[in-house]
């Protein structure tokens, strides 16, 4: 079935559900067309994008390995301009070496060119979560899970939202993501950060920090938040270990300097501290 017979057997359905949305009541009708995309729309494989959006968070700061990154997505875009996901990961990579606002033509550009596609939405939602347009953000992740109910990505910014005015419901959210993505390092490292900023239960924070290490273990991000955890546990060797592996990570030698100086003045506090 070509697409232009899929929009119209669609619109079709859309029709349907607003007669059966009167014979049988609300719930039952978007159940029936949900079911109905789906079968129209069948499973969008979401995980390579996903994976090379992980890549991203871990290359992002290394300006040498950025400028690749860009030369790749402008030359992906050049010979596959039909293809929605490079104009997707362009505008996110674009958006987290600059800003927000660099993003959103890319998002908007993925959409137009697959409008049943969800990274398109998906790109909007956390243009709009990044902007604290919590509504407009939320459309657009229910709009990625309305065409695939299991897309993490979408459910993580669910938390997202939720964290305003629910810690545990962000995390009921995340949960769902982890067990559709157990090894997936960032939603662990999301969990932890939950965990340990947003509850009093900060001891389950430990877990999901090392698991976010032990799946991405050169990830200065995920690194400094569990040096961070055994810091406020007073656990202070344990942290210092933590950043001395940062060290040998990070390129930016104003970085390296600070590091440094935290750890001397953390090594000072522990000596000060034993000796009192």
């Amino acid at each position: 079935m070509n697409k232009e017979k899929k929009i119209l057997q669609w619109n079709s359905w859309i029709l349907m559900g607003f007669i059966l949305h009167f014979i049988i009541g609300c719930e039952s009708t978007t159940n029936y067309i949900t079911l109905e995309k789906q079968r129209l729309f069948p499973f969008y494989p979401w995980d390579n994008v996903w994976k090379e959006c992980q890549k991203q968070d871990e290359i992002f700061r290394d300006p040498l390995q950025s400028q690749r990154m860009i030369d790749f997505y402008q030359t992906k875009i050049l010979e596959s301009p039909e293809n929605a996901d490079w104009y997707f990961l362009y505008g996110r990579f674009l958006g987290l070496i600059q800003d927000a606002d660099s993003s959103l033509p890319f998002f908007q550009k993925a959409l137009q060119k697959d409008p049943e596609g969800i990274w398109g939405y998906y790109g909007l939602g956390m243009y709009y979560l990044q902007k604290k347009d919590f509504f407009q953000a939320k459309i657009h992740f229910s709009e990625c899970l309305f065409y695939q109910k299991n897309f993490a990505p979408a459910l993580l910014g669910m938390a997202k939202i939720a964290l305003e005015q629910s810690p545990l419901l962000a995390i009921s959210y995340l949960e769902q993501c982890i067990a559709l993505l157990p090894q997936d390092a960032s939603l662990h490292h999301h969990l932890g950060n939950l965990y340990f900023f947003h509850t009093k239960e900060k001891h389950k924070a430990e877990a999901h920090f090392l698991k976010a290490v032990h799946l991405s273990p050169h990830n200065p991000v995920f690194l400094k938040d569990l040096a961070l955890y055994y810091f406020d546990a007073k656990e202070v060797s344990k942290s210092i270990e933590i950043l001395k592996q940062i060290l040998d990570i990070i390129p930016n030698p104003k970085q390296k300097r600070q590091i440094l100086l935290l750890i001397q003045r953390m090594q000072s506090f522990s000596v000060s501290k034993s000796k009192g």
